[in-house]
Order: structure tokens, then sequence, then C-alpha cells
């Protein structure tokens, strides 16, 4: 089938320095990895703990060794770009969680350690909130089998303060700043630990509001590392939590969260169920599912053919085009600045499942990296880049923007294309299935100007910091058109630009 129906897969001729079970998008277009000990005791005894930086325009690396283990760590972005990473693993079997907090500055490329949390924490989830704190909840403590009830928040003049004990939640739950202030947790989770159920925490009395009633078929257990997302664009305030589980449920709820007493209402499902699958807001406002299993770790039930939902039509696309990677376990995706996502990682055993625990079995890790061009980055099966102008290109964009302003970009285009949509999309942080930060956030324009080269005026940039948290976002500017054959009109997005709102 063509490219422009499928997409294309190919593996980046060099394989990852470390396991790549957490990554990052930097502000400064570069992709951070972390492994820490990466699933393997022999490191964890030998305190080999290990990230590494990736420039995929250069296809470099820059690998790093931090003092503490934070593998199974929680991360989330303050509003200057750098990286909270907090918790991790204590102790192997049975499993301790780790009270460290580190900092990545991306414009020096190096950790920096800052205060420790109250307790440790393995699995927790972390969530960067309108004033700019990152929030941490969950995650194993210092006592094995306990969770850490208490939820504390993040900032770098304040450092970690305590509010109090909240639910038990679930290891790494499933979290989403709304528009409102709350955090929603959608109900997904790491483990089969089934409450609470899906609901609403109010960080002004740290007290958590569950959801009025479930439909009979939700199945909480079926929700361990599934996957969800805040749908395009995120003031429509849409939550969609899919899949999951083992044997793997292919069914999709979706909720709306903007209207009063909100439920889940079945959606239509995947093609194929799978557990530790990842999603992935594309800049043509649909979302990307590719890997996971239909059974937990097993790559007999391993599906490499991705999905794509549009969320205007309700519709799953099954992608032909299959990756060529197994991902299970430990693995990533994320969004890249020039549209294309980046697959990593993957896990079904430890490095130390063989004949010897003692010993170091790399066969049991995945460190191909594979990047997906999705089929907008395609016309009549050529790369939209092959011709001049065949994708919008952002001339000039400010670099920083202000809440509530106005302001001017200058978009050059085909004399095809009619502007459509122009968005942020804040850069993705993840792992486990895992993600918190990435949204889409609507920005209405005016075009002033020739087709070919136009000044698009924002009308102005959302003033509520909860549906647009403070700190660096991709710009894009997605073009719609009629393709050569006229059998069909295509969105193609542009390479984005970075802009910083303050």
């Amino acid at each position: 089938m063509p490219y422009d129906e499928t997409g294309k897969w190919d593996i980046v001729p060099y394989n990852s320095p470390v396991f790549p079970i957490h990554a990052a998008l930097l502000y400064t277009s570069k992709v951070l990895f972390i492994s820490g000990s990466g699933n393997c005791v022999p490191r964890f005894n030998n305190n080999l703990f290990t990230s590494a930086l990736w420039d995929y325009q250069d296809n470099t690396f820059k690998v790093f060794q931090t003092p503490s283990d934070i593998f199974c760590s929680g991360h989330s972005f303050l509003p200057d770009g750098k990286l909270v990473v907090a918790g991790g693993t204590l102790q192997y079997d049975p499993f301790k969680g780790l009270r460290d907090t580190y900092l990545f500055d991306p414009a020096q490329e190096e950790w920096r350690r800052v205060q420790q949390m109250a307790d440790g924490r393995w699995y927790p989830t972390l969530v960067t909130l309108g004033n700019g704190r990152v929030l941490a909840i969950s995650g194993t403590s210092t006592t094995p089998d306990q969770v850490n009830r208490m939820t504390e928040r993040y900032s770098k003049s304040r450092g970690w303060e305590s509010l109090g004990d909240g639910p038990v939640w679930p290891l790494y739950p499933y979290l989403f700043l709304l528009a409102d202030g709350r955090i929603f947790y959608s109900g997904g989770h790491f483990s089969n630990r089934n409450e609470p159920i899906p609901g609403w925490l109010d960080l002004t009395t740290n007290t958590f509001t569950p959801m009025s009633s479930l439909p009979p078929d939700f199945d909480l257990d079926s929700r361990d590392q599934c996957s969800s997302v805040l749908l395009p664009p995120a003031q429509d305030q849409k939550v969609m939590i899919i899949s999951g589980g083992s044997p793997a449920t292919p069914s999709v709820f979706k909720a709306d969260l903007s209207v009063s007493n909100p439920v889940y209402q079945a959606a239509n499902s995947l093609h194929t169920g799978r557990m530790h699958l990842n999603a992935v807001i594309l800049p043509d406002r649909t979302v990307f599912v590719c890997g996971g299993s239909r059974i937990a770790e097993d790559p007999a039930t391993a599906e490499n053919k991705p999905e794509i939902y549009d969320p205007s039509t309700g519709v799953w696309t099954l992608i032909e085009q299959p990756a060529s990677v197994i991902r299970l376990y430990h693995s990533i995706a994320l969004l890249l600045p020039d549209g294309r996502v980046v697959t990593a990682g993957s896990n079904p055993k430890r490095c130390n499942d063989g004949p010897n625990p003692t010993q170091y079995y790399p066969q049991n890790e995945e460190y191909r990296i594979e990047i997906y061009s999705p089929p907008y980055l395609f016309e009549d099966d050529r790369p939209v880049d092959d011709e001049d102008g065949n994708r919008p290109v952002i001339k000039r964009a400010p670099e920083k923007i202000e809440y509530g302003d106005s302001f001017n970009i200058r978009v050059e285009r085909s004399n095809r294309d009619t502007i459509k949509w122009i968005h942020l999309i804040r850069p993705m942080a993840t792992t486990h299935s895992l993600e918190t930060e990435q949204r889409l956030v609507d920005l209405p324009f005016k075009t002033r100007g020739g087709r070919s080269s136009s000044v698009v005026r924002i009308d102005s940039v959302p003033s509520n910091r909860n549906l647009l948290p403070p700190g660096w976002y991709m710009l894009f500017v997605v073009v719609e058109r009629e393709s050569n054959n006229n059998s069909k009109t295509i969105r193609i997005p542009s390479v984005s630009k970075w802009v910083r709102v303050t």
C-alpha cells in the first residue's frame, strides 16, 4: 500500500547506548533516554545508573551516570524546561522507592540533585500544574508493598511541600490537569489494584471525588498498563482511555469532562487489544497508538501494526505497514518536532533472566530505535519535503509568548494550501505507557497576505494556565489541500517552532 495511506517505518542505523525505559523530548529538540539500572539486578548491584541525550538530527549521543537509581521514577517539566525526575528504585525484590529528586537542564546538558521527597516513590506519577509547580502522587514508599499516600508539590523556590495524605493510589496512576485546576484520574494504572475508581482530586482540599458511575463493561482490572490521552484540542476537555490488561481488552471509553456529572461512554474499540501500548497526539489532531501485546510481556502475541484515531469521526484506522521491532513492557513512543514518532525500548524479561541470575543477558533488552513517518508526510506516495514549498514552513515566530497575548507569525506554503489549524503541543515525558505532559492547545488565528507567504495573526493565547501550563511548546501550522489526484483532502503539518509560554 502507498505511504500516503500507511506511513513509513525506518530503523535508525545505530542503537541507543542505554536501555530507553523513560524518554522526554527537550526544548533543544534532543531526546533524553533514562535507563537507571534498567530492570537489571547486576547493574543495580554495581551502581551502573545511566541516561543518554540523543541528538537525532546529528545522530549523536551523550551518556550520563546518576549517583542513584532513577529507574521507575516519575517526570514532568518545570516552566523553564528543566525536567523534574523524582523517585526510582531504592531496592529490588522486594522493591522500595527512592526519595531522590533530580533536575535535568537541557541548556547545560547536566543532572543536578535537589531536595529529597518526604518518602520514597517507586512508580510515581508527576504532573505539572498551572502555577508551574510539579505534583507527585503514589509510588511504593521506602517500606515494601506500601504505597506512598502523601500528596507532594515541588517548586524550585520552595522545594517539596506536603499537601497531606490522599487516597491509596495504584502505582503509576494516569492523571491529567484539567482546565478548572483539578486533577482527573482516568483509571489507567500499573498493577491490578482497582481503587480508587476514576475521579477528581481537588488540590485545594486534597480530597478525591469518584465518578458517580462506570459502565458495566469498563472493568478497572483491564486498565493495567493501558493508555490515556487528553484528546485534542485540550479546550474540549475530553479524556480517552484505551485498551490495557492481560489478556488485553480492545475496548475504549471517552468522557467529556466539561459537562456536569461526567461519565465514561463506550467509544469504538481498537482492532486489537493491547497491553504496554503507547499513545501519541499527532499534529493533525489524531491519536497514534503503537506497540503492545494481547498477553503481558508475550512476544508471541505482540501487535506491530499501529492504529490511528480521528476524534472528529470516532474511527480507528488500522495501519497495514507494521513496525519491524516488537515493543512491549518498558517501551516508549513520543512525538518529534518534525511530526514523526520515535519508538524505543522493550523489556519482556529482566536482563538477568537466564540460567544464572547473577549474569547479564542483554538479549532481553531492546536497544534499536525505530521512527514512524505518518501518512501526512507523504502525498501520492512521495515525501512532502521532496518539492519546494510542498510542506508549510514557519519562517518567523516569537520565542516567548505570554498569556492573553496576540502575536504574528509568518508562514510559507504551497498555493494549493489553506491554513487549517495552528496549535501548541506540549512535549512528552513518558514511561510505562504513562504520559501526563502531552496536550494540544488550539490557537485561533487570522490570515493576511498572499497564498504562498502569509502573516498570520494569533488572536489570543489562552489565559487559563491550567489549560496551558507554563513552559515550552511546539508550535505547529497545519494546512489542508486537495491531493494531486483530487481523490482526497489531506492535512500536512509544518516542522514545529519552539516557543515558551510564560
